[in-house]
C-alpha cells in the first residue's frame, strides 16, 4: 500500500525496506543519503558494506544458551535459520549477511547441537 502510496503522487515521500523498493521497480526513485563521506546510493553491496547509513540496519534474533539446551524447539529454529538465513533471505529481497558472519553465527549455534 505505501509504495502505491508513492507512486501515485509525484511528491510523496515514503521510507520502508530495501525489498518493497526493489519490487517497485522502476516506480520509484530511491534517494541517496550521507552519513558523512559523500552520499551514497541506497544497493544491495552498499548496505552489505555499511556505505548506506544510517538507513541500512541489521536484523537481530536473540537467544540464551539455557534456551538452546533445554528448548529442542528453539535450537531447531536458530539451526534452520542460520542455515537457511542466505537462501530466505534473498527470496524475500532481503541482504543476508556476508559469508564470513554467517559462518560465525553457525558456529555459535554448532556446540548445542547433537551429535
Amino acid at each position: 500500500m505505501l509504495v502505491k502510496g508513492i507512486e501515485g503522487d509525484k511528491n510523496a515521500i515514503g521510507y520502508f525496506g530495501f525489498a518493497y523498493f526493489e519490487e517497485a521497480g522502476k516506480k520509484l526513485k530511491a534517494v541517496q543519503v550521507n552519513g558523512g563521506s559523500g552520499c551514497v546510493a541506497p544497493t544491495f553491496d552498499t548496505a552489505l558494506n555499511g556505505t548506506y547509513k544510517p538507513l541500512a540496519r541489521p536484523l537481530f534474533v536473540y537467544t540464551t544458551q539455557t534456551f538452546l539446551k533445554e528448548k529442542p524447539e528453539v535450537l531447531g529454529f536458530m539451526k534452520f535459520y542460520v542455515d537457511n538465513m542466505e537462501k530466505l533471505a534473498k527470496e524475500v529481497g532481503y541482504i543476508s549477511l556476508p559469508a564470513e558472519l554467517l559462518k560465525a553465527q553457525q558456529e555459535k549455534v554448532a556446540p548445542y547441537l547433537p551429535r
